[in-house]
This record gives C-alpha cells, sequence and structure tokens, in this order.
C-alpha cells in the first residue's frame, strides 16, 4: 500500500494508505471519456465544525500552508473509490486523553465501521487504526471522530475529571468507477422512483447522498423527515428559546366577583346604583363584578408553537422505537449506540423545550381562524413556522442541505436493470396489466419490493402474447409449474412468454454490478466469468412439468445472460457482433449484455464525443425485439400459434451425447425434384414410388431456409416431378425418411443422386424407405421454379394445392440480428 493522504493539526495526524490508485483513475477517465467529459470530478475533504490544518500531503507531495482554520481541502484528483481498500491511521499527540472510556473513538452510525477501527497506546503513541472498503456504497463517505482533550494542571492536581470533548466530522466522496456519478445515477434514480418511490432510501449505510427535489405523495416517510429534521434541528431550538425569552402575548378581559370596597375605576352607573340599593338595605358583603383586562400567553401562535414541538418530539420518539426494531431484525446491519446517543441527543431538548414554563399556560392548538401576522413576520415565530412548512411537506424541499443513506448501488443496479427491460417490453407494443403491478412493503423504517411472481408486472399484446417479468423469483422442488431439485434458485429477472397455442418460454436474466479483471487496457468490458456460470446453473437446474400437457418435465429456460455496466460507446441495432458475448449466445444460448443507462450528451460537446457515446442498451434491446416481436400474417405464415417455433432453433437444437432433438416428430418436406438430366428410372421412382434416394444443392434449402438445423428435423417427403411429356409437376407420394445429412460433391453416389455430377458444391441427401401415397396428389407448382415448404404431416390430408400447405419456419427467410 502506499501513503495518498496525511492531514495533521494541532491534536491529531491521519495517515491515509491504499494499493495504487492508477487502475481505478484511469477507468474513471474512461468512463467519463465515454460521456464526452474530460476532466475527472472535482474532490474535496470537509471539516464539521472547522479545523485549524498545519500540515497537508497528497500522493507523496508535501505541502505546509499557514495554519489556517477552514472547513474543506480541495484535492487535485479523486483519492476515494468504490471496491477499494484503504487504511486510516489517526495518531494523536500528549494533550488528547487516551484512558478509557475517553479514549479517541468513531462515532459512526453503522456499529460494523466502528468496529473497524481499534485504538491502541503503546509506546507513548496513541493510535485509532481502522480499515474500510466501500464496496458498492458511493456517496458521501462521514468519518465521525470523538476525543477528549486533557483538563489542566490544577484540576489534575485537584482529582478533577474536566476533559473538553471534541466530535470532529472528516467527509469526502466515495466514487463509482463504471457510472457517471450525475448523469447515469439521476436516470437510474428517475426510473426507479417513477416505479418504487422512495425504495432507494436506507435507514443506515456507510455513505450518504443529498437528496434532490421530488414531487411524490405526501404519506409519512421516516427516513426522510429524519433527514430533513437533522438539517433543521438547530435553527428550530434556537428559535423556540428565542420565543421563550420574548414570548407573543395579548389582552384579555377577566370577569372576577369582589367587594363593593375593592371595585376601581370607572363603575358602570347600573352598578352603582345596585351597590347603593344594598347598602340601604343593610347588605354590606354582597360581591359584584369587576372586569379587568391582563396580559396572557395562551394565544393561537403560542398553541402552535406548543404543538409543533409536541408534534417533532413524538415523531423523533417514533423513529428511535422503530429504529431499535429494525435492527433487532435478522440479517440486518446493526446500528451503532452512538447512533442512538445522537437521537436521543436530538430528543433531549426538545422535551426540556415543551415542558418549560410558558406552555403551561398555553392551551391546546385548534387552528388559526385567520393569517396570523406574529407567524409570519415575529422573531423566531416566523422561523418555526417556515420550519414546520419544511417538516410537514419534506418530500418537496429536501435539497442539497440534506443527506441521506441509499441502498447498495449493486441492488440499485439490479432494480434498474429489471425496470428497463419493463420499459423496452412497453417499446414493444405490450401493455401492462395495471392490476397485477409490483407493490412496496413496509420492512422496518425502509420499503422493500414484492418479489417473485407475485409481484410481477404482466404484459398482453394485441397477437395474443402473454409477458410475465418477475423479479427475483425463489424456485424449489415444491413450486410448480416451474421447479427445481436439490437446490433453492434464485435469479434476479425472470422472463415468460405464454403463446396462445399453450406454449411457454422462460429467459433469465442476473444483473451484476460487477467487471471482469482485464489483461491489458485494450481488452474489452466483459461480464465475471462467475455470472456466466451462473447462468449455466439456471438453465440447468429449472424444470417445467404440467401434467395435463406434458408426460415428461422439460427444460423451459431459453437463454440466461448476465447484465453488466460495461461500457460500449456507440451500441446499435447494426454492431451487435461487437458484442463480446455474440457467439456464446448465438451457439449455447448463454451470455451477456452491457447495459448501462442511455446518456444524453450535454451542450458544447463534439460532435465525435455525441457519436460515440451512443446508447448503452441497444444490445438488449435488439435480442428482445428479435425473441419477442411480431410475426407479420402472410402467406406464409397463417396461424398465430406459429410464432413459437422460432424459438426452437439454435442453441435449443443442441441435445445430449447420443440423443436427437426435434421440434415436430412427424415434420414433412414438400418440394420439387430437378429439372435437369437425369439417368433412366430416376424420375419415374419418384411416379411410380419406387425412390431410394432424394438429393437437392444446400443453396436451394438455404434460400427458402436460413437455418439448416431445422433439415435434419425432416421425417417424411412428398417429392413433385411432372410426367414424361409433361410441364405439371405432382407429387404423388410420401416417404418416410431414414436418414438426412449433407454431403459434398465426390462423397455422392450415382445410385443416390441419378447422375454422374461435374459441379461442385454440397447437397442434402435424404435416405427414404417404403412410401405411402397421399390421399390426393398435390400439384399447383409453378414450373421453372424451385419450391420447398415444411409442414406437419397431418396438414396434408385433404391438400390437391401447393399454396393450401401451411408452412412451418417460413419466417426464417430472413437472417436474424441474434440468434439464441
Amino acid at each position: 500500500m502506499s501513503d495518498i493522504l496525511l492531514i495533521k493539526t494541532a491534536d491529531w495526524e491521519l495517515n491515509i494508505w491504499t494499493r495504487s490508485l492508477e487502475r481505478q483513475q484511469t477507468q474513471l477517465q474512461q468512463t467519463l471519456a465515454a460521456r464526452g467529459l474530460s476532466a475527472l470530478p472535482a474532490a474535496d475533504i470537509s471539516f464539521s465544525p472547522a479545523c485549524r490544518l498545519d500540515t497537508v500531503s497528497e500522493l507523496g507531495l508535501r505541502f505546509c500552508p499557514v495554519p489556517q482554520l477552514t472547513t474543506e481541502l480541495v484535492l487535485s484528483e479523486p483519492l476515494f473509490f468504490e471496491n477499494t481498500l484503504y487504511e486510516f491511521e489517526f495518531v494523536f499527540g500528549d494533550r488528547v486523553q487516551s484512558a478509557a472510556p475517553h479514549s479517541p473513538q468513531l462515532r459512526h452510525k453503522l456499529a460494523k465501521v466502528n468496529a473497524a477501527f481499534h485504538f491502541s497506546h503503546r509506546h507513548g503513541v496513541q493510535v485509532l487504526r481502522g480499515s474500510i472498503n466501500f464496496a458498492n456504497d458511493i456517496g458521501r463517505f462521514y468519518l465521525p471522530l470523538r476525543y477528549f482533550i486533557k483538563g489542566g494542571v490544577k484540576e489534575a492536581a485537584q482529582g478533577v475529571d474536566n476533559h473538553r470533548v471534541v466530535d470532529q466530522i472528516l467527509s469526502f466522496e466515495v466514487l463509482s468507477l463504471k457510472l457517471d456519478m450525475v448523469a447515469d445515477m439521476n436516470a437510474i434514480y428517475q426510473d426507479i422512483d417513477d416505479h418504487y418511490p422512495l425504495w432507494r432510501f436506507a435507514l443506515a449505510r456507510e455513505t450518504e447522498q443529498t437528496f434532490d427535489r421530488s414531487s411524490q405523495s405526501q404519506s409519512f416517510f421516516p427516513l426522510l423527515w429524519l433527514s430533513q429534521f437533522e438539517a433543521l434541528r438547530d435553527a428550530l431550538q434556537q428559535a423556540v428559546r428565542q420565543i421563550i425569552n420574548a414570548p407573543h402575548s395579548r389582552l384579555l378581559s377577566t370577569t372576577k366577583m369582589v367587594k363593593a370596597d375593592r371595585l376601581k375605576g370607572k363603575i358602570a352607573p347600573k352598578l352603582a346604583e345596585k351597590v347603593r340599593e344594598d347598602r340601604k338595605q343593610g347588605n354590606l358583603n354582597g360581591h359584584y363584578p369587576l372586569t379587568e383586562k391582563v396580559l396572557s400567553v395562551d394565544t393561537p401562535e403560542n398553541r402552535f408553537i406548543k404543538m409543533v414541538l409536541q408534534n417533532t418530539h413524538d415523531k423523533l420518539l417514533k423513529f428511535i422505537a422503530a429504529a431499535k426494531k429494525q435492527d433487532a431484525l435478522p440479517q440486518q446491519q446493526r446500528l451503532s449506540a452512538a447512533f442512538f446517543e445522537r437521537l436521543a441527543l436530538w430528543q433531549q431538548p426538545l422535551d426540556k423545550l415543551r415542558h418549560h414554563q410558558l406552555f403551561n399556560d398555553v392551551g391546546p392548538f385548534k387552528g388559526l381562524v385567520v393569517e396570523s401576522l406574529v407567524l409570519q413576520q415575529k422573531a423566531g415565530y416566523a422561523t418555526v413556522y417556515r420550519i414546520w412548512q419544511l417538516l410537514s411537506r419534506y418530500l418537496d424541499v429536501l435539497g442539497a442541505q440534506t443527506s441521506i443513506s441509499i441502498k447498495p448501488l449493486a441492488e440499485l443496479y439490479e432494480v434498474w436493470c429489471f425496470l428497463h427491460i419493463k420499459l423496452i417490453l412497453l417499446d414493444l407494443d405490450f401493455e401492462e396489466t395495471v392490476d397485477d403491478r409490483a407493490k412496496l412493503l413496509g420492512y422496518g423504517l425502509e420499503l422493500r419490493t414484492v418479489d417473485g411472481l407475485c409481484g410481477a408486472f404482466c404484459f398482453k399484446r394485441s397477437d395474443g402474447l402473454v409477458v410475465r417479468l418477475a423479479h427475483e423469483p425463489i424456485f424449489s422442488h415444491h413450486t410448480n409449474p416451474v421447479h427445481s431439485w436439490g437446490a433453492v434458485q434464485k435469479p434476479d429477472i425472470f422472463l415468460e412468454a405464454h403463446f396462445d397455442n399453450g406454449e411457454t418460454l422462460l429467459w433469465l436474466f442476473d444483473a451484476k454490478y460487477r467487471l471482469a479483471d482485464k489483461n491489458c487496457d485494450s481488452d474489452p468490458d466483459k461480464a465475471p466469468t462467475d455470472a456466466i456460470n451462473q447462468m449455466h446453473r439456471y438453465r440447468d437446474a429449472l424444470l417445467y412439468w404440467h401434467a395435463e400437457k406434458y408426460r415428461t418435465p422439460s427444460r423451459p429456460v431459453f437463454g440466461g445472460f448476465a447484465l453488466y455496466p460495461g461500457l460500449f460507446a456507440g451500441q446499435n441495432k447494426n454492431n451487435v457482433a461487437d458484442n463480446p458475448y455474440y457467439k456464446a449466445i448465438m451457439h449455447s444460448g448463454i451470455g451477456a449484455f452491457a447495459l448501462l443507462p442511455s446518456q444524453d450528451v450535454s451542450e458544447g460537446v463534439s460532435q465525435e464525443a455525441s457519436q460515440a457515446t451512443g446508447l448503452q442498451d441497444s444490445w438488449l434491446k435488439v435480442f428482445l425485439t428479435d425473441k419477442l416481436n411480431k410475426v407479420e400474417q402472410n402467406q406464409a405464415v397463417e396461424q398465430s400459434s406459429i410464432p413459437a417455433d422460432k424459438h426452437f432453433i439454435g442453441p435449443s437444437r443442441t441435445p445430449h451425447m447420443g440423443m436427437e432433438q426435434t421440434r415436430y416428430r412427424n415434420l414433412t418436406l414438400v418440394v420439387t425434384g430437378a429439372e435437369d438430366e437425369r439417368q433412366p428410372g430416376y424420375y419415374e421412382s419418384f411416379i411410380n414410388g419406387n425412390a431410394q434416394w432424394f438429393h437437392m444443392r444446400l443453396e436451394a434449402s438455404e434460400r427458402q431456409i436460413s437455418h439448416q438445423s431445422v433439415m435434419h428435423e425432416v421425417r417424411y417427403c412428398a417429392i413433385a416431378v411432372a410426367l414424361p411429356g409433361h410441364t405439371e409437376r405432382k407429387a404423388w407420394w410420401l416417404w418416410p425418411v431414414k436418414h438426412v445429412d449433407i454431403k459434398e460433391r465426390r462423397h455422392l453416389t450415382v445410385k443416390q443422386t441419378g447422375k454422374r455430377l461435374h459441379d461442385e458444391g454440397k447437397y442434402w441427401v435424404f435416405e427414404l424407405e417404403k412410401a405411402i401415397p397421399l390421399e390426393q396428389a398435390i400439384g399447383g407448382f409453378a414450373p421453372g421454379h424451385h419450391h420447398m415448404k415444411l409442414t406437419p404431416r397431418d396438414e396434408l390430408s385433404g391438400i390437391s394445392h401447393f399454396e393450401q400447405v401451411l408452412g412451418r419456419y417460413t419466417w426464417l427467410s430472413k437472417e436474424p440480428k441474434i440468434v439464441v
């Protein structure tokens, strides 16, 4: 490790070490350059309260500024990054107390951060040392340090424990290496907030981030309320103390019964007459009403202040109780005692203020009948009124002055990938079933998504295709119809397509906010190897069995793909072959897609940078479009169930060793025979039903079907030829196919081809068994053209014309961009 930063003050010296940051800084420069940004973001270390710095050394370059009080130290370049281990060492001077319980300590809200630091006092040196790896927690990291300054000589001699406590908070920004902290993160936050409002906020993490303005619903969310309260509590306490010192009061009329000798001031004529009458009658002890005006603090404004104190105090107590309850939940990050001590210190002044004698004479708040100029203008009152509005509308007014913990970036990236696939589905003309949309549930002070199939998004399209998109469904031997034996499987993203013929196909995705290690800088970004291996595991582990549809279990997963934050500037639908996993996807159905938020290039960026930036999700869009796009209804496709066929080619054709795999068990090739010269009897064999071999140029089938693997599925042939002396071609027989293969010219015999070949090329060779007569001869083949269709044998019943044959796989005449 190397020394990257040294800060020295009168009380302590901080040394920070890590391994070389060259790789991290280079990767960050590449990430920003691909977005048209040339400079690294500004970096600083902040101090609260202001700290007097004596010496600063950054990356070995030492400079000694004049001791000055400062709240910010500007760094020459970023030093703190995600997934990087740092060691922190505080060395304290002699005047800092070392004996427990006054030894230096860290007071972070997370217990695990505090536990990572250890204080030692050896050989006269006081050291507080610890290490932190921020993992995927990005944002502002706060390092709250507490130490005690020893008392003076006089106090020590008298045995007085008079140590002065010092709380010093250092903070700095932890940066992401794969994302732009502004544009990318805002895009991720926007997509998540649109679907799962407030979900991304956490009770306590290593880092915090500033909260932008929001227009979410005004339901009470304790985490954000506490964040706002933390920024306003000092101003609230100061304003209430100001009110107590100079409370608003008003003259109120009070009436009491007194004797005649205590009547003061001008007396009403009727009351004076009453007194004289009583005296004449000898009633000298009579009591009479006396109305006076006195100053009173029981005003609507003071009632409002009392209500604010009580309401804030109660919410803070509820938050403390809820935080303790959540901290007791299993698998939770344990909060530190310092965090609860801090909350108690916030609560105590409120409790003291609300019990002040002033508010004992103030009644309950019943609302304001009219606007109060006192609340709007008078010192103290106006401040409390403004703070109350901010606390009541915290979702609208939270800004750069407040910060809050955010869930780990790996978790944010996973949910964003899930939601981004949803947006792509909407672009493919799917309509969401609103009643089935995912929900949020409270979990302690945080929100969690309703994961699994019960919280899935459901979509339907006009062509009858139904799609279900789920986050983290759980499969075990108890789940049906998809289940897993031996171990529970929980893929991040589950995409299920239901076709109107009853067939169900699955694709799985796993979002990994990681990159594989590079051998050199020129290597493309790749997904971690364990992520690819996990896709193989999912495909092999999940089985599908619907007893009413299928006799035996089958494997429903047609592809597994990792999603990772790889940067490929200029992704578009025409360069999908540049995906480093393109061939793997074509041949195995397992691979990965680089996925990042689409970048909007700012003004002033060069045209070259704008073109290089491109969209960072195009390859995934092309894949989903190819798998789920509509198939046009034309003469080749006459049934809406046919589109499911296109998924049973490519990697899905790979059988186990020693086995074959087919889509149709009775697939029939209806085809016209060659019209070139043959040996005598070659054509007659297809007329009289004695043919044993049929051959066809490979290029002839390639003009019709792009994926030749389906030809190996052919189990029957209906071959149309013309009678001698006629031009009309017909098929009279159906031949079971014993074997089909591709052979080159030099491997073909006269028996197989009916002639001696002198041309080059490859041929399909079908070995035929005993012919079966068709119910009706099939005609309608235009002369001079090669015709072929693939259809189930049952579809030939009652067919007499080639155009009546319902084709299979015919839409594959155009090469798809990605084949899985």
